[in-house]
């Protein structure tokens, strides 16, 4: 039996709050076989909706969850920095709480980055449901990456694992809570 690394998923939760009792039982189901032990963060981003009092409840029902709630709202990247400051274990992984990113992948995540040697492995969308006007800020960002030297970073999500050796160099970024994507690639 292979080592299976110890594993912190990191889940921003805003307007989501419906559907982390599913993506709990997903992630439990999909990281049993290549981590061991796991913890689940769910953050809440100071949602409106609900979602502290369904965070409490995952917690009484799973060991593995633990809940952060924010008491104002940063934006995903605030909550994804919160997160990964609490993350205790070695590897650490991002996922969206509204099962746009799937837990199943996780596996793929933690092999790529063994069997590689990587210290960050990003998830690539192939679709992505987002509005026009986001649609219309990525353009922006791609009309403006180049000029600014940075990577072109539009087909990845928040969906990415980082070692600890990365989570520790992300933490010692005095912007780390502007985009979250943007920040990696600079690492």
């Amino acid at each position: 039996m292979k080592e299976r690394p110890s594993l912190s998923i990191v889940v921003p939760v805003f307007r989501c709050g419906d559907s982390l009792q599913e993506l709990v039982r997903r992630v439990k189901t999909a990281t049993a076989p290549v981590a061991a032990p796991l913890e689940i963060l769910l953050v809440d981003d100071a949602c409106p909706h609900g979602s502290w009092a369904k965070i409490e409840s995952l917690q009484k029902e799973h060991d593995e969850v633990s809940g952060i709630r924010l008491a104002q709202n940063g934006g995903q990247a605030g909550a994804i920095a919160e997160g990964i400051a609490r993350a205790r274990h070695a590897r650490v992984l991002v996922l969206d709480g509204d099962l746009q990113d799937p837990p199943e992948r996780i596996p793929d995540f933690v092999e790529a980055a063994a069997a590689n040697g990587w210290d960050i492995v990003f998830g690539d969308r192939a679709e992505r449901g987002h509005s026009r006007f986001r649609k219309l800020l990525s353009a922006g960002y791609r009309t403006l990456a180049p000029v600014l030297g940075m990577p072109d970073m539009r087909r990845y999500g928040s969906f990415t694992l980082l070692t600890r050796r990365a989570v520790e160099a992300y933490l010692r970024r005095p912007e780390r809570r502007c985009l979250f994507i943007t920040t990696l690639s600079w690492l």
